[in-house]
Order: C-alpha cells, then structure tokens, then sequence
C-alpha cells in the first residue's frame, strides 16, 4: 500500500488502477474480501474514468469471484458477463478464457450444465489456440466435474486424466526451471 501511495503522487491514473488491481489480487489470495472488493471497486472506477476495458474486465471478473465466494452467484455471474463484455471490448483473449472458464464454474454450480459446457468447450479452443497451458488444465478439471454431475463417468475421468497431464507437466517444467537456477 506504500507503493500506491507513491504511485498516487505521481498522479498516474493507469498505474494507480493497476496497483489497485495487485492489491485487490493480494487480498484475496488472503480471503480478505471485503477490502480486495474496495480496491477493485476503486480501480474499476478509475478504468471507467480511463475508457480502459481490459482493467475494467479484470476488476468485474475479480468482483464476480468475490461473490461466487460469497455464494451470491447469480450477482457473481452478472460481474462476470460484464467482464466478458469489457474483455471482448478490449480483445484480450487470456483474459476471455479466464472469464468464460469462471462462468464454466459458476454454471456449474448453479446446475446449469449445458451452459457450463458449451463455455467449457469455448475455453479448451481458446487454450489451445494460445498455448496456455494452466488454462487447458483447468479448463480440463472443469470439464471433468461437468461430465460427473452428468453421470458420466467415463468421460469424467478421460477429462480428469487430460487435467493431470497437463498440471503435472507444468509442475514438471516449474521444478526444472527451479533446478537450473
């Protein structure tokens, strides 16, 4: 918070709202809500006074995944659909992804499995096009859980199996990298 307030001296309103962004990020690696909401609030306003869509789309998928921990989700998957928009705005594809893979989620736990799926399938293409593999991962551990709420076992696990591959590769590739330093 000291660096935001330099920051803010600079009076530098991009790097202001981006700072906004990491704080909010840090506290909600912590679970602290509440105050990682009134930072992203804070940098949502200044990416709004920016006309900055990428900002504007990761503080709205920030809000939406405080309030699917919350367990607000209907609010959650409004934020999201916002965020969306903002990220189609801006054409940030990792950040489309990442937003489609989180209402994926949030579909999912509302019970509504074909939506969950059909952004499921949207977020594997868009993985693969980029070559982001965490994403792939996740997009695959997603996928899995939709199958099994399905009843559909066999696909759940090829889907689960397809996940491990990739996360324990890119453990793999973490720990080489460790080694060669």
């Amino acid at each position: 918070e000291r660096k935001l307030k330099m920051i803010e001296s600079f009076n530098n309103k991009i790097e202001i709202a981006n700072s906004r962004v990491n704080l909010g990020n840090a506290y909600m690696a912590m679970q602290d809500f509440d105050t990682a909401l009134k930072h992203y609030q804070a940098g949502l306003k200044l990416a709004e006074e920016l006309n900055n869509p990428r900002i504007n789309g990761f503080c709205l998928n920030a809000m939406g995944m405080i309030n699917k921990h919350k367990k607000e989700y209907k609010i959650a998957i409004k934020y999201l659909n916002d965020a969306l928009v903002e990220a189609e705005i801006a054409k940030d594809v990792s950040l489309i992804g990442y937003i489609k893979n989180n209402l994926s989620l949030l579909y999912l736990t509302e019970k509504e499995y074909e939506k969950s799926k059909a952004l499921n399938d949207e977020v594997l293409s868009i993985a693969k096009k980029t070559k982001n593999k965490k994403l792939e991962s996740e997009g695959h551990q997603y996928k899995a859980a939709i199958y099994s709420e399905k009843d559909d076992y066999k696909k759940a696990l090829q889907s689960y199996i397809d996940h491990k591959k990739i996360s324990d590769s890119l453990a793999g590739d973490e720990k080489n990298k460790q080694i060669a330093k």
